[in-house]
């Protein structure tokens, strides 16, 4: 059943808001069949709909139904337009002033879990909103909690590689004690060359994290620094 598409963007140019006063801000208009208000018909007739048959819809009883075409249907008073529902929206919703970036909920309806993290909680809402397809607003907060997030998986990235290079030089250690009380072992200098090769890709991991770690605190500061 063809319905109703409210218009989106404002006549004013972009989309459409509360602060705004034109017509499509503030009534009901159809982008499809161009008619708002009294002259909108039960169903969308999927085309645009002229003045003068607007003004008649307005003045009689025509209406259109998708089961019935134009027909002498309700009157416009008792006549309910339908529109497709509007697509959910997921925006992060702030605290108080003062917590700029406490997240308490989101646009949808979503209420933070009394004992959660504000931006793990937040991210897990929306990332099962995009696996349904659901339209993610990018803002502020959302842009700080999947930087904050990112951070503390770079930062665990970084925790794990530098302590597997504080291991590899460990055994360096002990590989090049053991050549010095017997500096004729073959086998320990076949050893020692392994271990001397895993310190260095170990230690080449633990640079690289160490640099995206930055990097990622570097870009958290400045959209913190950056003014609203």
């Amino acid at each position: 059943m063809p319905r109703h598409k409210q218009v989106t963007e404002c006549r004013r140019g972009g989309p459409v808001s509360k602060l705004c006063a034109c017509e499509h801000c503030t009534l009901a208009v159809c982008s499809t069949c161009g008619s708002y208000e009294g002259s909108l018909t039960t169903d969308c007739p999927g085309g645009k709909v002229s003045f003068d048959r607007q003004q008649e819809i307005y003045e009689t009883n025509l209406d259109y139904t998708d089961d019935r075409g134009w027909h002498q249907g309700a009157s416009m008073k008792q006549r309910v337009p339908r529109f497709d529902p509007e697509p959910v929206k997921h925006a992060a919703q702030l605290g108080k002033p003062g917590h700029a970036y406490a997240i308490t909920g989101c646009s949808c309806g979503w209420r933070l879990p009394y004992t959660a993290d504000p931006d793990t909680a937040f991210a897990d809402h929306v990332a099962t909103a995009q696996a349904a397809g659901e339209e993610v607003v990018p803002n502020r907060a959302l842009d700080l909690v999947q930087l904050r997030r990112d951070l503390e998986q770079k930062a665990i990235a970084w925790a794990r590689a530098d302590r597997a290079c504080e291991d590899c030089s460990a055994a360096l250690t002990r590989a090049q004690d053991a050549i010095a009380s017997n500096a004729h072992d073959m086998e320990l200098h076949r050893q020692l060359e392994q271990v001397k090769i895993d310190f260095h890709i170990t230690d080449d991991r633990a640079q690289q994290c160490d640099d995206a770690f930055r990097q990622a605190a570097r870009k958290l500061a400045t959209l913190e620094e950056t003014p609203r």
